[in-house]
C-alpha cells in the first residue's frame, strides 16, 4: 500500500488494511506499506503510524525515486495515493491499483491467482 499522511482516503482505510495484514500474515499475505512522504518527513510518518495504528511493515520513500521506480514496473505514471501493487510469493508483480481497493477485491484477485 502506497500511502501518504496527507492522504484522507488513505487515513480512512489504513485500519482495514493494518487488519487485513494482522490476520492474513500468518498464511503468507501480507501488506507491506510504502510511504511516499519521504526521509526528511520520518518523524511525522511515525507519528502518523502510531495515530493511524498501522501494524504493517512501512518503508520511506522520497516521492520523485519511487514515482521513477513506479513507472518502470508498470509502465504508468504514479498518480497518488492510495496505491496498492500485488506481487506474488516469488516477487514477481502481477497487479496494481491507483486508488481505493476494497478488501473483498483483493481477496477474490488472490482467490481467482490460487486457481491459476
Amino acid at each position: 500500500m502506497l500511502w501518504s499522511v496527507t492522504c484522507a482516503i488513505c487515513a480512512r482505510e489504513v485500519p482495514r488494511y493494518s487488519d487485513f495484514h494482522a490476520q492474513q500474515k500468518a498464511r503468507g499475505i501480507k501488506v507491506p506499506g510504502v510511504s511516499l512522504d519521504g526521509y526528511a518527513q520520518q518523524g511525522t510518518i511515525q507519528q502518523t503510524m502510531q495515530q493511524w495504528n498501522i501494524r504493517f511493515p512501512t518503508l520511506f520513500a522520497d516521492l520523485s525515486p519511487f514515482a521513477s521506480y513506479y513507472q518502470r514496473e508498470t509502465g504508468e505514471q504514479l498518480l497518488g495515493t492510495p496505491t496498492f501493487l500485488v506481487y506474488r510469493p516469488d516477487g514477481r508483480m502481477v497487479a496494481n491499483n491507483r486508488g481505493l481497493m476494497r478488501i473483498s477485491a483483493l481477496f477474490d484477485y488472490i482467490a481467482r491467482q490460487s486457481r491459476e
